[in-house]
């Protein structure tokens, strides 16, 4: 936990600054001593785009990308937790007729709407799907979507056999 500070990201416990290669940039304690060349954390490329904090898993030097939906433009819908784990849950998804689009990207339609579905493996027996429309929905239109994935994600808990096409 932290926040932006000067530019650089500020540790909420002790103050320590960061810089955006995560060298140590300040020490605010302390602002006469010298700098430890050899303080610092892992950065990771972030981008902010359609209303989320997108983070690469990847260190800065080895990739300056972002995972994103595909598509254009996309809108987030919603996210939800799944009590699986992540490889279990990408085979039941298989199952139930999505497409996988990626490591971590699946596509496919709920309540007649395609739909990208982005997974998060948060821990053992979690993971948290991100779901994300290619276009804009009416509210009538995304409340069928979001009680879809409801049901998706009872289906899959379940043992992903019970799944309606969509």
């Amino acid at each position: 936990m932290g926040r932006v500070l000067n530019g650089n990201l500020s540790c909420a416990y002790h103050g320590w600054e960061y810089a955006p290669d995560g060298r140590c940039a300040a020490i605010p304690a302390n602002p006469s001593l010298p700098l430890p060349k050899n303080v610092r954390v892992r950065a990771f490329a972030v981008e902010e785009r359609s209303g989320m904090v997108w983070v690469s898993t990847d260190a800065v030097e080895a990739s300056g990308s972002t995972p994103r939906p595909t598509g254009s433009e996309a809108y987030f819908c919603r996210s939800l937790g799944v009590r699986l784990d992540a490889s279990v849950l990408k085979d039941r998804l298989a199952q139930v007729g999505f497409e996988r689009q990626g490591l971590w990207a699946w596509s496919g339609a709920l309540a007649g709407q395609q739909v990208a579905l982005l997974i998060n493996e948060a821990g053992h027996e979690l993971t948290l799907v991100h779901a994300w429309l290619n276009e804009r929905l009416d509210v009538r239109q995304l409340r069928a979507v979001q009680a879809a994935l409801r049901l998706l994600r009872r289906d899959l808990e379940a043992g992903g056999q019970n799944r309606r096409q969509a």
